[in-house]
C-alpha cells in the first residue's frame, strides 16, 4: 500500500486550528488613520476642485478660451470684471467680436462706457483682465442681468441682480 493516508493531518496538526497571531491594535489605529488620511487627501486635492471647476455658472468657454464673469457695484455704477484665460497655445484674442450689455426688467439694454476693439495675444496658460463700467445714475432700483456676446450670439446670462439702495 501507498502512504497516501499521511495526508490526512489529525485535527491538533493542521495549521488553522493553530491560534493566529492578531495584529496589534496600535497597527489597526494606524492604519485606520492612514486610510482616512488618504480619503481626505483625495477629496481636498481631487474631488472639491474638479467639482468647484463644473459649478462655477459664471465662466464661459469659448474656442481655446475661458471667461470667468464677476460684477462688483457702487451707489452710481457697475463695475463687470471680465477674467480671459487661454488655455492652449498662445493666440490672439479678439475684443470686437466680444460685447457686453446689462438688460433691465423692462428689457431696456445698456453698454459700457469704455470698450476695446483690437487683438491682444494671449500667451498658454496666462490671463488678462478686462474691466467695463456701466453708469446707472438714473436706474438705481430696478433688477438687471449681464448679457455676454460673441460674434453676436449669447453665450452668457447671469442671473438677474437687484439693486437695494
Amino acid at each position: 500500500m501507498s502512504d497516501h493516508f499521511k495526508y490526512f493531518l489529525k485535527p491538533e496538526e493542521r495549521r488553522s486550528n493553530k491560534i493566529k497571531k492578531t495584529p496589534t491594535r496600535k497597527w489597526n489605529v494606524i492604519l485606520t488613520l492612514s486610510n482616512v488620511a488618504l480619503l481626505v487627501l483625495i477629496f481636498f486635492l481631487v474631488y472639491k476642485p474638479a467639482i468647484e471647476r463644473l459649478n462655477k455658472e459664471n465662466k464661459v468657454y469659448l474656442n481655446d478660451f475661458s471667461i470667468e464673469i464677476d460684477y462688483e457695484m457702487t451707489e452710481n455704477n457697475i463695475f463687470v470684471n471680465l477674467y480671459i484665460f487661454n488655455e492652449n497655445i498662445p493666440n490672439y484674442f479678439d475684443f470686437s467680436k466680444l460685447s457686453c450689455s446689462l438688460v433691465f426688467i423692462d428689457s431696456e439694454e445698456i453698454y459700457p462706457l469704455n470698450t476695446r476693439k483690437d487683438k491682444q495675444l494671449i500667451n498658454k496658460n496666462n490671463g488678462l483682465h478686462y474691466i467695463l463700467s456701466f453708469s446707472l445714475k438714473e436706474k438705481r432700483n430696478i433688477g438687471f442681468f449681464i448679457r455676454l456676446k460673441y460674434e453676436n450670439k449669447i453665450i452668457y446670462e447671469s442671473k438677474t441682480i437687484k439693486r437695494t439702495n
